[in-house]
């Protein structure tokens, strides 16, 4: 009887664990995504783009660079005014392979807070957080017009 109170027990934790570790990285795909802008490039980009937005929207920004070396994708913006960050994670684009340095992702997720005309620019760096004084390495501007 015993041990069947403790095969049921650890069964019961097994279970936990597992949907805990499923569940982890999920919090973005809880919102009702409208638009996502990707960029894999090198060098400076303007990237504008007039998104078709009402207010309360969702849009999702996924930026990539190259792991293991401690640049970050930053947003520079910092009180945008007609758009909320909701959400932002970085890591490896393949954790599964598990393998020192390769491609990593940044995904930023933005709320359209108000409608207007006048496009909200949002200025995103490519850079080394300890590094202050440096040039970034890479910069995108993205001009999101919500309508």
């Amino acid at each position: 009887m015993a041990k069947r109170i403790l095969c049921l027990f650890l069964l019961l934790a097994l279970t936990l664990s597992v949907s805990l570790v499923a569940a982890e990285g999920m919090a973005y795909r809880e919102y009702p995504i409208s638009a996502t802008i990707m960029l894999e490039g090198c060098g400076n980009v303007q990237y504008e783009q007039t998104l078709d937005l009402k207010s309360g929207d969702y849009f999702r920004v996924e930026l990539f660079a190259a792991g293991g070396t401690g640049y970050q994708w930053t947003l520079e913006n910092e009180n945008p005014e007609l758009i909320k960050l909701v959400y932002q994670n970085s890591g490896p684009v393949d954790a599964a392979k598990n393998i020192a340095g390769g491609k990593a992702r940044t995904v930023f997720i933005f709320q359209a807070t108000s409608s207007t005309n006048t496009p909200e620019v949002l200025h995103f760096a490519l850079k080394r957080p300890w590094e202050k004084a440096e040039k970034p390495a890479q910069t995108m501007e993205l001009s999101v017009t919500a309508r």
